[in-house]
């Protein structure tokens, strides 16, 4: 999608100057710790407007029916990696715990 398109969707880009009542996006990642809790394992990734409590907890609650995930946060950035990084940075690595991303396969720079 072109980045000036007039009026873009609002859950996919984000123009350098928003339009009057442009949405903020954020990202949903959802997954789960093992049972050691030493590794996070990323399993979904959605693009939700910023601050839809409402969409984070309809998503997370659809996972959580359907699988293992017990770990959902929404981080305000653009894209998956970005999120996948402040994950790690801000649940793993505090915990010497590590990040597996089973979305896109991103693996954060560690440290």
């Amino acid at each position: 999608m072109d980045r000036h398109h007039p009026r873009p969707h609002p859950l996919l880009t984000r123009p350098f100057h928003e339009p009057k009542g442009t949405a903020a996006i954020a990202v949903l990642l959802i997954g789960r710790w093992d049972d050691e809790e030493t590794t996070l394992t990323v399993t979904a990734s959605h693009l939700v407007a910023d601050g839809d409590q409402a969409a984070i907890d309809r998503l997370f609650r659809e996972a959580q029916n359907s699988g293992d995930d017990n770990w959902a946060c929404a981080y305000d950035v653009d894209r998956h990696p970005d999120a996948v990084r402040r994950a790690y940075e801000e649940h793993a690595h505090p915990f010497d715990a590590v990040v597996e991303d089973d979305v896109e396969g991103f693996e954060p720079a560690t440290y």
